[in-house]
């Protein structure tokens, strides 16, 4: 009986000390969630969209030559009045005003669309749970717009002349697409204390369709204009940048925040 409880008690030092001895197991966890959406708008009526030059409203239409009531029409450059320049005229000193139309008509552009939007829309979001009080996330979105308009001339929609033609650092854009990491940070939460730092977007300000305090962080309205979807809120518009955001709850009544 005593020899059988020794060798059990030797047993349960041996597995305490083994335990001891072993690292701890670190946990990493993540999560990937997302969707793609596909954005259209046809249009039901024969009418052209007004926003594009063939919907212009005075397409085939007389109007007024403003030429005419132009008072520095005959003014003179480098010896010859501005309208004499426009006609090809090419006597110093003559203003041949009077020989203009009075009533002008631009010609209609045949052009026609039946799709003013073909848009798809996607979004990838990695969540990243380090440990207890360090979390993280990735957002990687992007918006494909392809030219399926008949129109003048190669569109450009998406490129801007900003960070060498970036709206952001973290992006990448052309003629008809643009990819972006609105997202890229990790939070720090321990009790009362509350850190996030790394690419973000900052909001202030609790409210759905307007923005309040939301002035951290400039738009972009390549994707919106001014009408979201409200789930998205200004979500989609906002320009995340580099930076530190931090909270502190006091007496579970009072926040003290800031960033930088």
């Amino acid at each position: 009986m005593i020899q059988q409880q020794l060798k059990i008690g030797a047993s349960s030092l041996l597995l305490a000390a083994t335990s001891l001895m072993t690292p701890a197991v670190f946990a990493f966890d993540y999560s990937v969630s997302g969707f793609v959406r596909q954005e259209m708008a046809y249009k039901i009526n024969n009418q052209q969209n007004p926003n594009n030059a063939n919907g212009n409203t005075v397409n085939d239409k007389p109007v007024r030559n403003i030429a005419l009531d132009d008072t520095g029409a005959c003014l003179l450059l480098d010896g010859l009045a501005l309208i004499s320049q426009l006609q090809g005229n090419t006597v110093p000193g003559s203003c041949i005003g009077g020989t203009l139309p009075e009533m002008i008509v631009r010609d209609g552009l045949d052009q026609e669309n039946d799709w003013n939007v073909f848009a798809t829309r996607v979004e990838i979001d990695t969540n990243l749970n380090v440990t207890d009080n360090i979390t993280g996330l990735i957002k990687i979105r992007g918006y494909f717009q392809p030219d399926i308009y008949e129109d003048y001339g190669e569109t450009d929609i998406f490129t801007v002349n900003n960070h060498g033609n970036e709206a952001t650092y973290l992006s990448i854009s052309d003629d008809n697409f643009m990819i972006d990491i609105p997202s890229l940070y990790f939070d720090y939460a321990k009790g009362p204390l509350w850190i996030r730092f790394g690419n973000q977007q900052i909001a202030w300000g609790e409210a759905l369709f307007f923005r309040v305090a939301d002035v951290a962080n400039g738009l972009d309205l390549r994707r919106h204009l001014i009408f979201d979807f409200g789930s998205e809120e200004y979500a989609d518009e906002r320009l995340a940048s580099p930076g530190v955001r931090g909270s502190y709850t006091f007496g579970g009544a009072w926040e003290f925040e800031v960033f930088a």
